[in-house]
């Protein structure tokens, strides 16, 4: 959990240029953790949506960093264009669809 919302971060940082609070597509933020073809094979997008689905699963997605303690609240939501998302699962069977992420320093 915690090495997944480091990369997200990471992802999101470049993505946004550093701006909190800007949508970045997911997606993208995939496309950047994977940018090498081995990356790819060893974390397909299969596992990255598996993985978001268990962090979209918490009621209040947040992550302190320990290094610094600084707190990130993460927030993702459905894409206007349905391409754009990724269709996930919650632990009751319900598909919920997420494209956009947003992530807040605190």
């Amino acid at each position: 959990h915690d090495q997944f919302c480091k990369e997200l971060i990471q992802g999101y940082r470049y993505l946004s240029e550093s701006k909190w609070r800007l949508p970045v597509l997911i997606k993208d933020v995939y496309g950047i953790l994977t940018i090498k073809a081995e990356a790819k094979q060893e974390y397909p997008e299969s596992r990255f949506m598996f993985d978001l689905s268990r962090l979209v699963n918490q009621y209040e997605i947040k992550y302190i960093d320990s290094h610094d303690n600084s707190e990130y609240i993460f927030d993702l939501s459905p894409h206007k264009q349905p391409a754009k998302n990724y269709t996930i699962v919650n632990k009751s069977g319900q598909e919920r669809a997420v494209g956009n992420l947003i992530i807040r320093k605190i």
